[in-house]
């Protein structure tokens, strides 16, 4: 679970960006919204608004490069040349910070990096205890003025003479500057809490952008019972005239061509080397080809049934369906993990290619259910923006300042009214977080009028 995340000098982002998953202790509503943890509560859910090039997709980039530092040992990030904020040129002179805050399990962990040219300038994790806000250090890694790494650590690691010494060896032989800590000794039992904090990274946060497909789809649908009939609880109750979702089992030499000879070979060499399953991915679909117990080999595509006048209900390929349909798809195995698991999933642009009616149906149907994880999502739809369905602290929104750096706020701090319409004032820059278009009117809302009298 997301407790906070702490981000400076990262593309948009110059000074210190936070964005917290705290709720306004003075609020009342949906508080099925909030999870209450020994220590602190949270909320289930975040929409963070903005303008094109505000930095919405920059603070999820933030949090993505921390995952990959962590779990990949990345500290080079493959899309941009450089990472600090370009529009002040002392920051090409600073490091990169940036620091989370969460729960993993019955522990309450800080972990941070300091990261310059490609180096680790500084790394530490911290066990917090948030009621007494008394920190306890797990380390703290620190490259020296000579260049040499100085690691201290938490005396629970270092009870005997052989593990000071291991300690010791890390700093001075096995680490360099471009190696976490984290990721050097995630394995190693006797650390436990940074076994925890690593397995947070790798195993409980997950970040989708607006071209993620999940790919492997119909292998989750075949194996997963309890996914299948999740799908096919979600799928109807959203209006997209799906009312039953099923798998085909086609035979290898029907379902492929003379024009598949190639794949068709390679293929079954695949299989001959001991592979049982391979999935093959298309822009619109994808199948899995699978040997079975006869040993002959089958090809399995996912299948919807629609419900037509007459009581029947024809086949479709998932190809014939919407791309919002399809993106529904792509979300169902992270809502999934979200209603089962502590985990939390940033979504950039979450309304890709789906209608925003759709859209907050899925939403609304989310944050009706009992979960146990987060979501956290990026959006520029203003259909959202309603009181009946977030907390004023489930709002986020972000703009630039007048240096060009981002910053981000929630609709709380504007202690809004509850019956107030957030989405004419969003739209009418009351909240900031959108480019001024001009003369309301000249756009045909029809309560651009009214409203500009407010």
């Amino acid at each position: 679970m997301l407790l906070r995340f702490n981000v400076s000098n990262f593309l948009s982002i110059s000074e210190e960006l936070e964005f917290n998953m705290f709720p306004y202790s003075k609020l009342r509503t949906h508080q099925h919204h909030v999870y209450a943890t020994p220590q602190v509560d949270l909320l289930k859910s975040a929409a963070i608004y903005g303008a094109n090039g505000s930095g919405k997709s920059n603070l999820v980039r933030a949090l993505h490069y921390l995952h990959d530092i962590v779990v990949e040992k990345e500290l080079d990030h493959p899309e941009y040349s450089a990472l600090h904020f370009k529009l002040d040129e002392s920051c090409a002179g600073k490091p990169t910070c940036l620091e989370v805050e969460f729960k993993q399990g019955e522990r309450y962990l800080a972990y941070g990096v300091q990261v310059f040219n490609g180096e680790i300038l500084e790394e530490w994790l911290y066990m917090l205890e948030v009621k007494n806000e008394k920190d306890v250090l797990i380390f703290n890694r620190v490259k020296d003025k000579n260049g040499r790494i100085q690691l201290e650590v938490t005396p629970a690691y270092q009870k005997t003479e052989k593990e000071r010494l291991l300690i010791q060896l890390y700093a001075e032989e096995i680490l360099d500057h471009r190696t976490p800590f984290i990721h050097q000794v995630h394995e190693k039992e006797q650390y436990p809490e940074i076994r925890a904090a690593y397995q947070w990274f790798r195993d409980k946060l997950f970040v989708i952008y607006p071209i993620s497909r999940y790919t492997d789809l119909v292998s989750k649908i075949i194996d997963n019972k309890s996914f299948r009939d999740f799908t096919n609880d979600v799928m109807p109750k959203l209006d997209t005239g799906i009312a039953k979702v099923a798998v085909e089992k086609v035979p290898f030499d029907i379902f492929f061509g003379e024009d598949d000879k190639e794949l068709k070979a390679d293929l079954r060499e695949q299989f001959k080397k001991g592979a049982e399953r391979v999935v093959l991915q298309a822009v619109k679909n994808q199948v899995a080809v699978v040997k079975e117990d006869d040993g002959e080999l089958y090809v399995h595509k996912i299948v919807t049934r629609h419900r037509s006048k007459n009581g029947s209900a024809p086949d479709f390929q998932l190809e014939e369906e919407s791309d919002g349909t399809r993106r529904l798809f792509d979300l169902l195995p992270a809502l999934e993990l979200i209603i089962n698991q502590e985990v939390v999933f940033f979504i950039d642009e979450i309304g890709r290619s789906l209608h925003p009616a759709l859209l907050k149906a899925f939403l609304r149907l989310f944050l009706s259910r009992k979960t146990r994880g987060q979501l956290i999502f990026t959006t520029h739809e203003s259909n959202l923006l309603d009181l009946k369905l977030f907390r004023q602290d489930e709002v986020w929104f972000m703009e630039k300042d007048e240096t060009g750096s981002s910053r981000a706020y929630p609709l709380s701090e504007f202690k809004p009214r509850y019956d107030l319409d957030i989405r004419k004032g969003y739209l009418n820059g009351r909240f900031g977080a959108i480019p001024f278009l001009g003369n309301l009117k000249d756009l045909n809302w029809e309560y651009a009028e009214e409203e500009q009298r407010v």
